[in-house]
Order: C-alpha cells, then structure tokens, then sequence
C-alpha cells in the first residue's frame, strides 16, 4: 500500500508478559483492530511485538492516518491519550504512555 507524504503516523506500544503475548494479541485483534481499520482516513494499520528477553514483550501498533480529524473519529478529542479497554489491567504490565505522533515525509 502506498501512504502519501504528509500522513500521520500513529504509535501506541505497551508492555505485557511474554507467555501471554499471544493471548494479547488475539483479544487486540478481536477489540481493537478492525476498529482502527473501519474509520475513514486509516490506511493502514500494523501491530508488532518484540520480546525483550526478561518475560516482557513489548507491543507496538502503527497506524497510518490521513489527517488529525481521522484520528480524532477514532480516539476523540486528546489524540495523546491511549484507548483503553476494560481488559487492558489483565494483561498490560503497565498504563501506555501517551501516543506519539509521525508524519509521513
């Protein structure tokens, strides 16, 4: 998929246990994903993981916006501040820090 210059690239990460991982990311596939995906003005979203070898792995999601407004569809008014779901405290080892946010160049 080509993303033009000048979108905004979102990026969110957090810390969950390594033998969960997985479970992580099929419950965030299942909340999450295709709402990012189903807003107008995403192109584009990517969840990686890496484990950092002491029983945390940390997750860290992309995703590709047309514009602030886009993004404010999905996160609302304070695009810093992370989405939370009521099952995040089961498997986040911590709050995410604020979201940063990219632009494409």
């Amino acid at each position: 998929m080509d993303i033009p210059a000048g979108a905004i690239v979102r990026e969110w990460s957090a810390l969950v246990e390594t033998a969960r991982v997985d479970e992580y990311l099929t419950f965030m596939r299942d909340t999450t994903y295709d709402r990012y995906v189903a807003i107008d003005g995403n192109l584009g979203t990517h969840i990686h993981s890496r484990d950092l070898g002491d029983g945390r792995t940390e997750v860290r999601v992309l995703s590709h916006w047309r514009d602030e407004a886009a993004i404010r569809a999905f996160a609302g008014y304070d695009i810093q501040r992370p989405i939370s779901y009521p099952d995040d405290d089961e498997f986040l080892l911590e709050h995410p820090q604020p979201v940063r946010h990219w632009t494409l160049r």
